[in-house]
C-alpha cells in the first residue's frame, strides 16, 4: 500500500514539474506580447509625415491623410504634429529610429529599405500608413482605426471630398455643374461671411494660389491654401499652416484687415473685392503708391480699372523721377493685374459650375 502511494506522488511531482517547464516559457511569451502590446500611441504625443507624389490628385491626397491623421490623434487622444516630407528623405529609417511615429505614403515603393517597417491595411488599395515593427500594439491602433472608418463608410464619404482635381473651365464649357467646389466649402462659407465676401470670392482666391491643396510652399515660403506665410500666421497666433481651418482663419484675418483698414469709404463692393485682392498680391504700400499716383493724375482712385491705366507709369523710372507720391520705388504690376482678372474670371466660374450662394 505504501509503495503504491509513493509511486503515486512520484507521478503527480513528475507531471508537475513537466507542468512548470512547460508554463515558464509560456509565461514569458505573454509577457513579451503584453509589453510589446504596451507600445502603441493612445494617448501619447506623435510624429506623422505624409510623403507623397507632387501632381494634382496626390497633393489633394494630403489633404485626405491630414484628415485621416487628425481623426487617429483625436480618437487615440494624442497630441499630434504632421510634417510634409520629400520623396528624397530616408524616412524608413526615421521611423525605424522613432524620428517619426506614423508615415502615410504610397505603396509599392520598392526601391526603399523597409526592414522594420510594418504597413496598415491598404485602405483605399494605393496607400497606407507605415508603423516601427517595434511599435505592433501601435499598428493594431491604426489598423483598427482605419476598418472602423470603412466599414463605416466614413471613409467613402472623407475621400469623396479629395475628389476634386478638374478643371473648373472645362466644367463650365460642358454646361456642367456641382454641389461642392472643394474639400472645405465650409470653412470657407464661414470666413467668408466675415469678410462680407460671396463665399465662391473666397474659393477662388483658394483656387488661384493652390488648387485646394494643403501642401504648396511658394518660393518665398508661404504655405498652404492661402499661401500664408509662417510671419503672418504667428501674428494672428496660428501654429500650423498645414491645417485647412488654421490657414483659411489666417488668409482670411489678413485680407479682413487690409480690406476694413485701407478700402472701407469710397468703395463699392465689387471694387473693394478688386483692390483687397490687388494688395493681398502685392501689399498694401504698393496699391497705396498706385492710388496716390492715380489721384495726382486725376484719376479716381476708388476704381481699379483707373489703377490699371497708372501702374504702367510705375515701372518706367523717367516718370518716378519725376513724381513725390511714389514711396516705394518701381512697381513692374503686371503679375498683380493679372491676378486680379484670374480670381475674378474663376469666381465667375465657380458661379456658373456651382450656382449654390450658400
Amino acid at each position: 500500500m505504501m509503495n503504491r502511494k509513493i509511486l503515486q506522488a512520484l507521478r503527480i511531482g513528475i507531471l508537475c514539474c513537466a507542468l512548470v517547464a512547460i508554463w515558464r516559457p509560456c509565461n514569458r511569451r505573454l509577457t513579451f506580447i503584453q509589453e510589446n502590446e504596451q507600445i502603441g500611441f493612445k494617448g501619447d504625443t506623435i510624429t506623422c509625415a505624409i510623403a507623397l507624389g507632387k501632381n494634382l490628385q496626390e497633393s489633394l491626397k494630403y489633404g485626405l491623410h491630414y484628415q485621416l491623421l487628425q481623426d487617429f490623434a483625436e480618437t487615440e487622444g494624442c497630441e499630434i504634429n504632421i510634417i510634409t516630407i520629400t520623396d528624397s528623405t530616408d524616412y524608413a529609417d526615421s521611423l525605424r529610429k522613432g524620428v517619426y511615429d506614423i508615415v502615410a505614403l504610397r505603396t509599392g515603393r520598392d526601391s526603399l529599405d523597409f526592414e522594420g517597417i510594418d504597413f496598415s491595411w491598404s485602405y483605399d488599395g494605393a496607400h497606407a500608413l507605415a508603423v516601427a515593427e517595434s511599435r505592433p500594439a501601435g499598428l493594431k491602433e491604426v489598423n483598427w482605426r482605419l476598418q472602423y472608418l470603412v466599414n463605416t463608410g466614413q471613409f467613402n464619404d472623407m475621400e469623396e471630398m479629395f475628389r476634386v482635381g478638374y478643371n473648373p473651365f472645362k466644367i463650365a464649357e460642358n454646361g456642367g455643374t456641382r454641389k461642392r467646389l472643394s474639400p472645405y466649402d465650409a470653412s470657407i462659407k464661414k470666413y467668408a461671411k466675415m469678410l462680407g465676401w460671396d463665399w465662391r470670392m473666397l474659393a477662388a482666391l483658394i483656387y488661384k494660389e493652390s488648387k485646394f491643396t494643403i501642401n504648396n510652399v511658394s518660393h518665398r515660403g508661404a504655405v498652404g491654401l492661402m499661401q500664408v506665410r509662417p510671419s503672418t500666421a504667428t501674428r494672428y497666433g496660428v501654429t500650423d499652416l498645414l491645417n485647412p481651418e488654421q490657414n483659411i482663419m489666417a488668409g482670411t484675418t489678413n485680407i479682413k484687415i487690409i480690406q476694413d483698414n485701407y478700402f472701407a469709404d469710397g468703395f463699392d463692393l465689387e471694387e473693394k473685392e478688386k483692390f483687397t485682392l490687388a494688395a493681398y498680391n502685392a501689399g498694401v504700400g504698393r496699391i497705396a503708391d498706385c492710388r496716390r499716383l492715380a489721384a495726382e493724375m486725376g484719376k479716381d482712385n476708388h476704381v481699379w480699372s483707373n489703377i490699371v491705366s497708372v501702374i504702367p507709369y510705375m515701372h518706367d523710372e523717367e516718370y518716378l523721377d519725376s513724381t513725390e507720391v511714389v514711396q516705394y520705388g518701381y512697381f513692374n504690376g503686371a503679375e498683380t493685374i493679372a491676378y486680379v482678372e484670374s480670381v475674378k474670371e474663376i469666381y465667375d466660374t465657380f458661379c456658373a459650375i456651382c450656382p449654390y450662394s450658400k
